[in-house]
């Protein structure tokens, strides 16, 4: 007597070498995206121990273990403790390293969601505590690439900052170019339905009608 219930459907094949094909891009353009956000990882926590004037050794021991979310808003304070602005074009690439930090938290933790053998989005609904906090985005190959080319841009930029204060202008512009706000690859989507679906539902209960007491 079988285990399984009579009414438990059962695909007729699977085309293994479909899935796998899919799973293999998907998961060399994730190792590839980890590598680069661990380079930035790296060069953030240069730039934060170059703007608070600490030695690679006295950083460590103060700045271990500050993620890169961190790191960017101290960056913002000491530029801002120095009275010196962050420039237009910088304050984009830390915004954008922002938006990818945010996405990698995701990627890492929740994984991705495959349907017919690919990666189709990414979500905290096995984790979120109520329905409103449950978000989702698209994830793919393409997607992991795009953000693993603005990492590059991000690590070319974050450095030529640190290195603007310490070479002269001609020094610099020989070593890093005309350094110009990137073009941005990855564009985040967020798939959030639920929580829009919420403010809805509030603004119908406060437009209807209160009930007349008896």
């Amino acid at each position: 007597m079988s285990d399984f219930p009579d009414n438990l459907a059962f695909p007729d094949r699977i085309d293994l070498t479909f899935v796998v094909e899919h799973e293999e891009r998907y998961f060399r353009a994730l190792g590839r995206f980890v590598h680069r956000y661990s380079a930035v990882e790296a060069i953030m926590h240069a730039y934060h121990a170059h703007l608070a004037g600490l030695t690679r050794e006295m950083a460590n021991a103060v700045f271990s273990g500050i993620r890169v979310r961190v790191a960017r808003d101290n960056i913002r304070r000491m530029h801002a403790v120095k009275n010196k602005p962050l420039d237009p074009a910088y304050a984009d690439v830390l915004e954008q390293l922002n938006i990818i930090a945010a996405v990698r938290d995701a990627v890492i933790h929740h994984g991705a969601t495959f349907e017919d053998g690919k990666p189709k989005h990414v979500t905290n609904a096995r984790r979120a505590h109520t329905e409103e906090a449950t978000q989702s985005f698209p994830i793919s190959a393409d997607l992991l690439d795009a953000m693993s080319d603005d990492l590059d841009a991000i690590l070319l930029n974050v450095q030529g900052a640190i290195w603007r204060d310490l070479l002269k202008p001609r020094e610099h512009r020989m070593m890093f170019g005309d350094l110009q706000q990137p073009s941005w690859r990855y564009k985040h989507q967020p798939q959030d339905n639920r929580k829009t679906e919420a403010p809805r539902k509030r603004q119908a209960q406060r437009s209807r009608p209160k009930s007349s007491p008896e």
